[in-house]
């Protein structure tokens, strides 16, 4: 069969490029499967993680933490990784009764993403910009606010209203889930009561805003 089809170098380059594109399917398809694997193991271990315990809380301790790890984590997984991380923390910001765990989680999300954000969009501008993070909090209107913004390329108005959707991701395939965002926000609106935004301007980086109330909430944590 090989040797008869020597004489037609036209279906062995067909083949050649059969071959190419079965290649690139199955990579595809790895990648795929890989991020429904994520997905599954994101919900059980969201759903493992028990309703935990509502305790008073400092707010502005918690969050350094989660940016702390947030930092060095990004750290650790590219040594080269570098960004100017700025705090502005209210000193009116007193405690608050949350599920440390939960928000943790929230915090970690929202901050590795706007990380994730300025290093790709350095990596994007070959060193013609400086990543920046900042990360704030305050008292507004008898609630906590947290602002956690970065200047990174921003989202685009078309998708921003998606992206508290379920599996909604803009990140490669095989990079991300889509569940951070939409566990994030059912953590805030759902088990505490509180919300979350995202302001942005394309090209002009975002910003997420948690607002979480003083009291306790009337709800059950998820």
């Amino acid at each position: 069969m090989w040797e008869d089809l020597k004489d037609h170098p036209e279906a062995l380059a067909a083949i050649d490029d059969l071959l190419a594109d079965l290649k690139q399917n199955s990579l595809v398809i790895s990648q795929h499967g890989k991020r429904a694997d994520g997905i599954v193991h994101a919900m059980i271990q969201h759903s493992s993680g028990g309703k935990g315990e509502r305790v008073a809380i400092n707010l502005n301790a918690l969050v350094m933490e989660h940016l702390d790890l947030a930092y060095h984590g990004k750290i650790a997984q590219n040594p080269e990784f570098t960004a100017t991380i700025d705090q502005d923390l209210g000193q009116d910001v007193g405690t608050v009764e949350l599920v440390p765990q939960e928000i943790g989680r929230v915090l970690l999300n929202l901050m590795g993403n706007a990380l994730d954000a300025v290093h790709e969009h350095a990596g994007s501008l070959n060193g013609q910009y400086s990543p920046s993070v900042t990360v704030s909090t305050k008292q507004k209107s008898g609630d906590e606010e947290i602002r956690i913004q970065d200047n990174g390329p921003g989202i685009p108005e078309g998708i921003k209203g998606e992206i508290f959707e379920s599996f909604f991701t803009t990140k490669p395939t095989g990079s991300g889930t889509g569940l951070g965002l939409i566990l994030s926000y059912d953590i805030i609106t759902q088990s505490h009561n509180g919300t979350l935004k995202v302001e942005s301007e394309e090209g002009k980086g975002a910003t997420f805003i948690i607002t979480l109330p003083t009291s306790k909430p009337d709800k059950n944590p998820i």
